[in-house]
C-alpha cells in the first residue's frame, strides 16, 4: 500500500536486500514523506546509501535516525563508522 509507512518501509527494506538500490532508496524516501519520524525507513535509506558507496548521504540518514532516537544503537555504530572512512 503505497499510503502505508511501514509498508513502504518494508519494501525499501526487501529491495535493498535484493540491491535494487536505487528503488530502496525511492521507496525509502516514499515512507519518509508519510511519516518523517519512521527510524526503519532512515535506517535502510542509510545502508542503501553505504552500500553503494555514497558516504555523505549514508551519514546524513543515520544522523536523521539519532536525531529521532538517540539511543538507537545501530543507528550510532553506523554513524561511527563512517566518520571512520
Amino acid at each position: 500500500n503505497p499510503l502505508n509507512d511501514e509498508a513502504m518501509a518494508n519494501l525499501g527494506a526487501a529491495l535493498r536486500l535484493r540491491r535494487r538500490y536505487p528503488e530502496s532508496i525511492a521507496t525509502s524516501k516514499a515512507a519518509i514523506a508519510l511519516n518523517g519520524r519512521l527510524e526503519a525507513a532512515y535506517s535502510n535509506l542509510g545502508l542503501a546509501y553505504a552500500e553503494t558507496g555514497e558516504r555523505r548521504k549514508a551519514l546524513d540518514a543515520f544522523r536523521q535516525v539519532l536525531a529521532i532516537n538517540p539511543s538507537n544503537v545501530p543507528a550510532n555504530s553506523m554513524v561511527k563508522r563512517l566518520e571512520e572512512r
